[in-house]
């Protein structure tokens, strides 16, 4: 298999947590970068990492990075539309002729006997039931709430006091901003409170951002 520039690398971790993100139902769910980095076989995890950097600069994915250094990830609108789009290097539409092979038992992995150049790469084509069935902004601010709780939850350098307080103050968040008036003083002070868990910053800007606060 040919060596990858960062940015096909990028584009191919993009394919790979789209597909997963589809098989979870929604594209907001926080994904494993470091898992699914494993999974197609990419044993570079500097490389990975440079990758992943690229992808967040360019608007396609947020990341956050637990106290261990992992990083997770979510797919951002643009990122899905450049994964339904095809890409911009090739690699996308090979990935997923590969996965095509790969579930009908050609393969076992992206190295080896499979080579990318042996076909010219087949760019996807989005279903249209898939985009008539989007997720409505509610169901997004329910999923970023969500991973937040989880972020908070799998934090060991939490105290359990500090996950409940924690936890109370996502869900008074989620109440604010479902409201028709919101309490901009009260979701300031959620957020002040939030962000000092470095890991749920980014996606309570995404969550501000999508609400205009």
């Amino acid at each position: 298999m040919k060596e990858m520039s960062i940015k096909e690398l990028g584009e191919l971790l993009l394919a790979a947590m789209y597909e997963e993100a589809e098989t979870l139902g929604h594209m907001n769910f926080l994904l494993s970068v470091d898992e699914i980095a494993v999974n197609i076989g990419l044993d570079d995890m500097a490389a990975v990492v440079k990758a992943s950097r690229l992808l967040e600069e360019e608007g396609c994915i947020f990341l956050t990075t637990d106290h261990g250094g992992a990083l997770s990830a979510f797919i951002t609108p643009v990122g899905e539309g450049l994964v339904m789009q095809g890409g911009e290097t090739g690699i996308i539409g090979e990935y997923r002729r590969y996965r095509e092979i790969s579930r009908a038992g050609g393969i076992k992995g992206m190295s080896g006997d499979y080579e990318p150049e042996a076909k010219p790469p087949v760019t996807f084509q989005p279903q249209t039931d898939h985009q008539s069935a989007k997720p409505s902004a509610g169901q997004d601010i329910t999923h970023i709430i969500a991973s937040m709780e989880m972020l908070v939850n799998n934090d060991p350098l939490l105290h359990e006091i500090a996950k409940k307080d924690l936890l109370v103050d996502l869900r008074t968040l989620e109440l604010q901003i479902a409201r028709g008036t919101i309490n901009k003083p009260l979701v300031d002070l959620m957020v002040g409170d939030l962000k000092k868990v470095a890991s749920l910053s980014p996606l309570l800007d995404l969550l501000l951002s999508m609400k205009g606060i």
